[in-house]
């Protein structure tokens, strides 16, 4: 676990960080798509040096200028930060503190987890009491594999999408904004009377659909809605039945965190491709998780394919994702614009590729859909 660290100024910045995996599988062939949660640290009864840096005020805490004001405001993405301490008992500057900054955006939402209650969050997060999980999927992890799997499903391949994510969202803009059904709770609901339609729906250009969902947070580990929902689908006979050229798991960053890198260590992936932006915090969460996949290489576990650079237009971009590829002795194997098209096709809850089929950002994404494909060793 790293303490974060952040320069002055770029309080944005830290809350955009991504990072994110493709996992495609077929007969023969998958790969993981992973995305970065960022975790920092909170000492109780004081104000931490980390918090001080993310204040973009030269003021300190309590004062938050008009440039921190505008930063805030301006958020296009959700963040999602879960406080693992005892709230009556942490110091009230802290609580100060982020009470001030989520006041500032609707797009920040804050969520207090009592350790002492509910203990099973410190495994669940990998971390210890006293400390802020910060996450925000700003990267378009789900938003990059559901177009990655529409672009396959052009090349006349039988597309499956998984979404590992106790959001159950990753396969929303293939479904036009219905959400799919999380196996996870429907397999509480009915328990053996589970069919294998109850959990897939039929999204965009016929790829097939999966959520595997999570418990409430806080009350049982996240990774259990993805360890249920794939030994559902095996022992229902998904694969038997779609019979998937290719499937798609899209899957939260923690990848060394139990059920979280079941698709990795499971045999259910060969290969692993990360996505990152040139962002400092993207780079650092992609290095870790490309660790990650190193140390597992040597027990049979997915290896890793290369990067995917998913631009955010950083100085120094393409150079600093070059290095990280370098010191991991992998490849950039994609590069995707920061394009506005996506966000607008968002908006219309499709995949890019649905809305602008003609435009230049499509062609992108079923560049990197044809170059995955090769790179898992299968011919187009």
């Amino acid at each position: 676990m790293e303490k974060l660290k952040s320069k002055k100024g770029n309080l944005k910045r830290m809350f955009h960080t991504s990072g994110t995996k493709h996992g495609s599988y077929s007969v023969g062939m998958t790969v993981l798509v992973v995305a970065v949660m960022i975790v920092f640290n909170l000492v109780v009864g004081q104000i931490p040096e980390a918090y001080r840096n993310i204040d973009v005020s030269s003021t300190k805490i309590y004062d938050i200028s008009d440039t921190s004001k505008d930063l805030l405001k301006g958020l296009d993405d959700k963040i999602d930060m879960k406080v693992l301490a005892v709230k009556d008992e942490t110091d009230d500057r802290i609580t100060t503190f982020i009470s001030k900054y989520a006041a500032l955006s609707d797009k920040i939402k804050v969520e207090w987890i009592d350790p002492v209650l509910h203990p099973s969050a410190l495994t669940e997060y990998n971390t210890s009491q006293n400390t802020i999980y910060v996450s925000c999927e700003a990267t378009g992890k789900s938003t990059t594999v559901s177009n990655v799997a529409a672009a396959l499903s052009e090349m006349g391949l039988k597309v499956m999408q998984i979404g590992c994510d106790p959001k159950a969202d990753s396969t929303i803009l293939l479904c036009h904004g219905e959400a799919v059904p999380a196996v996870l709770d429907l397999y509480n609901r009915k328990k053996q009377a589970l069919k294998l339609d109850d959990m897939i729906r039929i999204g965009y250009n016929g790829v097939i659909c999966v959520e595997a969902g999570g418990p409430t947070p806080g009350l049982g580990c996240a990774g259990r809605g993805i360890i249920t929902a794939l030994e559902k689908l095996k022992e229902l006979g998904a694969y038997d039945v779609y019979k998937p050229d290719v499937v798609l798991y899209d899957v939260l960053g923690d990848v060394v965190c139990g059920g979280f890198s079941m698709p990795m260590r499971g045999g259910y992936a060969d290969k692993v491709f990360i996505i990152t932006s040139g962002e400092n915090m993207a780079i650092h969460a992609a290095a870790n998780i490309a660790m990650a996949v190193d140390n597992f290489k040597n027990r049979g576990y997915a290896e890793l394919g290369g990067l995917i650079l998913n631009r955010r237009d950083v100085p120094r971009e393409e150079e600093k994702v070059e290095e990280l590829a370098a010191d991991f002795q992998t490849t950039i194997v994609g590069t995707l614009s920061h394009s506005e098209q996506v966000i607008l096709a968002e908006e219309q809850k499709k995949t890019l590729l649905e809305c602008y089929p003609e435009s230049e950002m499509a062609e992108e994404y079923r560049v990197l859909a044809r170059q995955i494909y090769r790179i898992c060793g299968e011919e187009i």
